[in-house]
């Protein structure tokens, strides 16, 4: 392998790196061992187990404990899972011999997960009754094989306990094996428009898209709205029960769909319609019908519940996310968002000057929490830049005597924050190889915006407008003191951030934790799930130390 450095000062290196040498296999102290397979669907884990098989042959020297540690702890999880609890390899090898064969013979149930659950330790579930020493291999063994069976049923396990960080060392095990599939699509075409640069989607048939063994034949109106997700969210097979949010969309593609729909079906219909009918199938209804939405900028997901109100500010898909989550769906769910805001407010609010802009925002998503009755205390969650509305928002009811009971910023530390080389790898030790994926995906992801020009600008005039203009006030904003309830979610690469500003209107006194995981990738699995189990601990630790008051 060969690495270049090429620096701005003119002065280049180069450098060739040969394999390094192979470590002698080292005695672990465990004598009874657990391997986990994981994959997207059933043909990936039966090639991924065909994969660790040939490696074995030819690792035959391999340690176990090396083998075990690097699958578990170094490898994503998915939903399609086995696992088998071995002592040696040539008896892993024996396994996965039998797995291999009764997966192609249909005699082998391959565990699917629905819903991931609660995490746990693993080296506190086996050694949370015995001691270290004195535990038998029997023993150890009935433990893993309780632990393999939490597993498969979905829990999220941290490895990294349960082995010796002195002695396991990472191996260069077999890659994910992608599945082969055959699509079949109709021509599409991207046009650009002289007058504003805009990129449309033109589609004159009817779409068919062959998924396998399925065939599904779309509506005119579904096969041309499909055509513009794929187009905005980078999507090639999407169902007309997807959520627009749950494939990764955002309230700015969002409104820029709404717009590309205004155009392409002549309808009058809301800016944000998406926001209100996300999945595929409700949004071709509503365009059917031409049918009209609120002005309120509040969305309701649930409201039936008698627990205290969860508002996310802004970040919909977050909203939707939590709205799936069966622990959050204990609580009232409701989403502000400030494309939701009616045209003549929008035209507003363009003509107050930038630092009254997030106070003028505020006041009408307050007028409409108040206009809603929700039950109080309400508690408020929010992502990175829109903290300073959320707070805004805050204060706003307080000094009309309304109750909030938790403000929850993920990333919001009211600062711009680019991760330094050191922190970012501290995060490459945490993520391992994960991380240099996502972060390549990242700057793979912006350079394909920027050279679309359409992903990141919204594309109808009025939006944009006053987008900007929110952009502007936000930077012009200055918190006032809040005193309240705060907690601080910091990602892993935002460990470092400047923390002045949140700590001198906090008057210091904010809650802070770690969440596992990238600034952007945050709400991409598997670390969302991370991101909900903080979520709900802090919502259940407020309500319960509330209701002991």
């Amino acid at each position: 392998m060969a690495v270049n450095a090429f620096g701005f000062g003119g002065t280049n290196a180069h450098i060739v790196i040969e394999e390094a040498p192979k470590l002698p296999v080292e005695s672990s102290e465990f004598t009874v061992n657990i391997f986990t397979l994981s994959a997207k669907s059933e043909s990936a884990l039966l090639n991924l187990a065909k994969k660790y098989l040939n490696f074995i042959v030819n690792n035959s020297d391999s340690s176990l404990t090396n083998l075990c540690y690097s699958a578990n702890s170094k490898r994503t999880q998915f939903n399609y899972r086995c696992c088998t609890v071995i002592e040696s390899i040539s008896e892993l090898q024996e396994n996965l011999r039998k797995i291999i064969k009764q997966i192609e013979n249909k005699e082998y149930v391959v565990k699917k997960l629905e819903k991931k659950r609660k995490t746990i330790d693993a080296f506190q579930v086996i050694y949370e009754e015995e001691n270290k020493n004195n535990l038998s291999s029997d023993l150890l063994s009935r433990e893993l094989l309780k632990l393999s069976e939490m597993w498969l049923e979905g829990a999220v396990v941290e490895w990294e306990h349960f082995y010796n960080q002195s002695t396991s060392k990472y191996l260069s095990i077999p890659t994910y094996p992608f599945d082969k599939k055959k699509y079949w699509f109709n021509d599409v075409s991207l046009t650009e428009t002289k007058e504003n640069n805009e990129f449309l989607v033109s589609n004159q048939k009817e779409t068919i898209i062959l998924d396998e063994d399925k065939t599904y034949n779309l509506s005119e109106i579904e096969s041309k709205l499909k055509q513009l997700w794929k187009y905005l969210l980078n999507k090639r097979n999407i169902d007309r029960e997807d959520n627009f949010f749950h494939l990764g969309g955002t309230s700015l593609q969002a409104v820029n769909l709404s717009a590309e729909i205004k155009r392409t079906f002549k309808s009058e219909i809301s800016s944000t319609v998406v926001f209100e009918y996300p999945t595929l199938k409700e949004l071709s209804q509503v365009i059917l019908e031409n049918r009209n939405i609120s002005d309120s900028s509040l969305t309701v997901f649930h409201s039936t519940v008698e627990k205290e109100p969860i508002i996310t500010v802004n970040t919909f898909q977050l909203a939707h996310i939590l709205a799936q989550d069966k622990k959050i769906q204990n609580y009232p769910l409701y989403n502000l968002n400030i494309f939701k805001l009616s045209l003549k407010i929008k035209q507003n609010i363009v003509e107050k000057t930038p630092e009254n802009v997030i106070k003028k925002i505020g006041s009408y998503m307050v007028e409409d929490i108040v206009k809603a009755q929700l039950k109080q205390p309400y508690n408020l969650i929010t992502f990175c830049g829109d903290s300073h509305l959320t707070l805004e928002i805050a204060s706003q009811l307080k000094k009309i005597n309304h109750q909030v009971n938790s403000i929850i910023l993920i990333d919001g530390t009211l600062t711009n924050h680019e991760p330094s080389w050191s922190e970012r790898y501290e995060t490459f030790k945490k993520l391992g190889f994960d991380y240099l994926y996502l972060k390549g995906t990242n700057i793979i992801n912006d350079w394909l915006s920027k050279l679309s020009k359409n992903k990141l600008i919204i594309t109808n005039y009025e939006d944009n407008i006053f987008y900007q203009h929110y952009l502007s006030g936000r930077n012009q904003y200055i918190p006032q003191v809040y005193p309240g309830n705060i907690h601080l979610l910091l990602s892993t690469e935002w460990q470092s951030a400047d923390l002045s500003l949140i700590k001198k209107i906090t008057l210091n006194k904010f809650n802070i934790d770690q969440v596992l995981g990238l600034h952007n990738n945050l709400l991409e699995t598997p670390y969302v799930d991370y991101l909900i189990e903080k979520i709900y601990y802090i919502y259940s630790r407020d309500y319960s130390y509330k209701n002991n008051q």
